[in-house]
């Protein structure tokens, strides 16, 4: 793996986490240090997020929304010279979303 880590030092990473034994600082020293690889980086995240309450994902979701309006008002030509295949990758994403709420599994 990358930067020496063995798939039992990320497995130890992410016992940490889940038990709090390893609190933010300590994982971005581990990071600085080469110590994190991607996918132990993605499951830190990944448990970070189930943490979010429905105000934090509001704020997450505004913040893309803002974001998104920023770069169409920077780049409003641009993005009028290729308006249809902003609304193919609209509606091809927002169906995936849809199909990913309400699929059974």
């Amino acid at each position: 793996m990358a930067f020496g880590l063995c798939k039992s030092a990320d497995s130890l990473i992410r016992f940490h986490v889940l038990t709090g034994n390893l609190n933010r600082l300590e994982y971005i020293k581990l990071i600085e240090k080469g110590k994190v690889t991607m996918k132990s980086f993605i499951n830190y995240m990944m448990l970070q997020v189930k943490k979010f309450t429905v105000i934090d994902f509001a704020f997450f979701k505004l913040a893309l929304v803002s974001a998104g309006i920023l770069l169409g008002s920077y780049f409003a030509a641009f993005f009028q010279a290729i308006i249809l295949l902003i609304w193919i990758l609209f509606v091809v994403s927002y169906f995936a979303v849809l199909y990913a709420t309400f699929r059974t599994r």
